[in-house]
């Protein structure tokens, strides 16, 4: 049970019993009581700020707004609308907590707490900086503002407006705030900064969450390895409860400092915390190449077994494939992008309209058909977690060029695709030694994470990007776009099935 649950049941009872002002004032402190609801994502290369959406019972939340939705009267005044806005948004309806939060027309700290989180939920991100920053200007000081305004900004892609904000709200005692900004920075890739800030959370709580699960990525993005592995082996020690990601943060120091045996054993203990992850799933084969045992890295990440490359039909109400293909690629390029990525789309089928909706269809029916064709049973960590039901992310990437794409995992999926409805002429560019580039434009797929020190060289197979093309693949392997140039825009719909 969540710290928040007793209020909230101890506001119901008292709401029962007709002690109404009391429960009032338990119901403000229950939304009140959360400091850390913007806390620091804990993915290996993540460092967004990711919001809990199941902070209580679902049972809890319903009985809350059913009390508050129907009160009459003088009880049904701006302080109860803005308590029912807020549970709305805490149960994850934003659109409801909008409207209940401005009938309010209140402006007080926790309307426009759970007004501005509502609109962040609707990826409204503009409107939710402009309503917590109105609040900021309203109670000048208030570190929990500051800091959700820091987390909209960082939303935003206003990464040096949200850096000013948790700055502001950062002190010892909230230090929730510092740590974000600790985060921040390291996302910023001012990781010496980031180190200094991270570092000072830790002397104030050595067991902080993830202060040194993000300490140790800092300092292995900047080369200190040693340092990277000391931060990480605290990050699993002096935590009350490590979890997954935290063996994840000290597995990857450990590979980047070649202690292969110890690498293995930690994400072993990953894997035991959570089967399914497929970080460790992406690294620990790096610790098996290490060791010698190629034969565990190609059961694992084998190609031949768990890529499913094929070309769809065209739906029925589209004349041909290239009607379909023109008709995704417009609807793709009119689409709202993600903040600060120009390049590419927000999800695609959050609300499908246009061709999106025969190619969810398309996309869903695929990933029903791949995990039919797995076999059944333990004997592997990938087939023995197959999903039986799925969410769909799916975002179109549009560009005219790459230079180089860092080799990347889909930490969020369980299985993974590609779809190409434009794919133009590439020409190669040269590469760092001033050659030409080998198969410009293929999707490169790897068995492991390439670290410089490493005396071998991971296996990889290459796949041509064509128009029509759909490709599936667990979302643990290594992938990325070789070099290419080109006279007009390549687009590739990529998609994550994330386990529901």
């Amino acid at each position: 049970m969540t710290p928040v649950e007793p209020l909230i049941e101890a506001a119901l009872t008292a709401h029962g019993e007709g002690r109404t002002d009391e429960a009032f004032d338990l119901y403000g402190q229950a939304l009140a009581d959360r400091p850390d609801y913007l806390h620091i994502s804990n993915l290996p290369g993540d460092a967004t700020f990711e919001r809990p959406k199941r902070l209580v019972d679902d049972e809890l939340l319903d009985a809350v707004i059913d009390r508050l939705r129907y009160l009459k009267g003088a009880e049904r005044n701006a302080k109860t609308l803005a308590l029912l806005g807020g549970f709305y948004q805490l149960s994850g309806d934003a659109s409801a907590a909008i409207s209940a939060c401005q009938s309010a027309s209140s402006s007080d700290v926790e309307t426009a707490v759970s007004l501005g989180l509502a609109h962040l939920d609707l990826h409204e991100f503009d409107a939710a900086v402009a309503v917590l920053s109105d609040a900021v200007v309203r109670h000048p000081g208030n570190v929990r503002l500051l800091n959700y305004l820091g987390g909209a900004h960082r939303s935003a892609s206003n990464f040096d407006a949200a850096i000013d904000s948790f700055r502001l709200a950062s002190r010892p005692e909230f230090l929730v705030a510092m740590a974000n900004l600790g985060s921040m920075l390291r996302e910023a890739r001012r990781y010496d900064d980031a180190i200094k800030v991270l570092q000072q959370v830790l002397g104030h709580d050595s067991a902080f969450p993830k202060a040194a699960y993000n300490l140790c990525m800092a300092y292995m993005a900047t080369g200190q390895d040693a340092e990277a592995v000391v931060a990480g082996q605290r990050g699993v020690a002096d935590g009350s409860a490590p979890d997954f990601e935290d063996y994840n943060g000290l597995g990857s120091a450990l590979l980047a400092h070649d202690d292969y045996a110890a690498a293995l054993v930690t994400f072993e203990k990953s894997l035991s915390l959570n089967p399914r992850g497929v970080t460790a799933l992406a690294m620990i084969n790096g610790a098996w190449a290490g060791l010698g045992r190629g034969d565990d890295v190609r059961n694992l990440v084998d190609f031949g077994r768990f890529m499913m490359p094929f070309s769809i039909q065209p739906p029925p109400n589209f004349r041909d494939l290239a009607a379909f293909n023109d008709a995704l690629f417009e609807h793709a390029m009119a689409f709202p992008e993600q903040p600060g990525n120009r390049r590419q789309t927000l999800n695609l089928v959050a609300t499908p309209h246009g061709p999106m909706v025969a190619l969810k269809q398309i996309i869903d029916e695929a990933v029903a058909g791949y995990i039919a064709q797995l076999p059944d049973g333990l004997d592997h960590p990938f087939t023995a977690y197959k999903p039986q039901q799925w969410d769909l992310d799916v975002w179109a990437t549009r560009m005219t060029s790459v230079e180089y794409q860092f080799p990347h995992i889909h930490p969020h999926g369980w299985v993974s695709g590609i779809y190409y409805p434009r794919v133009p002429k590439f020409t190669a560019p040269l590469d760092h030694k001033g050659q030409v580039v080998e198969f410009p434009g293929h999707i490169e797929f790897y068995r492991f994470l390439q670290f410089s020190q490493r005396p071998i060289v991971s296996e990889s197979v290459r796949i041509p990007a064509e128009e029509g093309l759909m490709v599936l693949f667990p979302s643990y392997f290594h992938h990325t776009i070789n070099p290419f140039e080109s006279e007009t825009m390549r687009m590739s719909i990529a998609f994550n099935a994330m386990p529901r």
